[in-house]
């Protein structure tokens, strides 16, 4: 097994004047090697501006640097139901019996469906939880609205659909969040 983070250019899947082939490829990248032997990967190619990337992580900075409590305020715990938005403090996931847990810590936001919406408490759907620190409030939902299409792309690659069917592609579309992580 590598011991890198496979890397996924998507510029070829963006591009509409490229070949099929071309396109096939981007796709066979992220299924047969990254998303099926890491689940993860790195992505280049996208578009996304340099100043827009350096915005989101000065906001994921911002955050990690607040205090313990202050971060807290925005607990995982508070938010509506099964929409796991908020702050994930270190030490509370475990992803097997008998294993440490995981040492990171992380801030969860998706698109903003408010509490009142029927579907809000459902899984990865509901209010955002937001610090008190504003850069938070404005930068982080203009960078989720902004990468909606990205992520529609994204997924359209992933063949997604074929698993899971169309209809839950557009519900990850919809719900998809953004997770700011910190090892620790």
């Amino acid at each position: 097994m590598k011991s890198t983070i496979p890397t996924v250019d998507i510029a070829p899947w963006l591009n509409p004047h490229v070949s099929e082939s071309a396109r096939q490829h981007v796709v066979a990248a992220m299924r047969d090697d990254a998303c099926t032997t890491y689940g993860f990967f790195n992505l280049i190619g996208h578009g996304v501006a340099p100043a827009q990337r350096q915005e989101i992580l000065d906001c994921a900075k911002l955050f990690f640097t607040l205090p313990e409590d202050e971060k807290m305020k925005v607990w995982i715990g508070n938010s509506v139901g099964r929409s796991f938005r908020g702050y994930e403090p270190p030490g509370i996931q475990t992803h097997q019996e008998g294993l440490l847990p995981d040492t990171k810590e992380c801030f969860i936001v998706g698109h903003e469906v408010p509490a009142t919406d029927p579907e809000s408490g459902t899984f990865s759907t509901g209010p955002n939880l937001w610090p008190a620190a504003e850069g938070h409030r404005y930068s982080v939902p203009f960078f989720l609205n902004g990468q909606l299409g990205l992520r529609c792309k994204a997924l359209d690659g992933s063949g997604v659909e074929t698993v899971v069917g169309e209809h839950i592609r557009g519900r990850l579309i919809e719900t998809m969040g953004v997770t700011g992580e910190r090892l620790r």
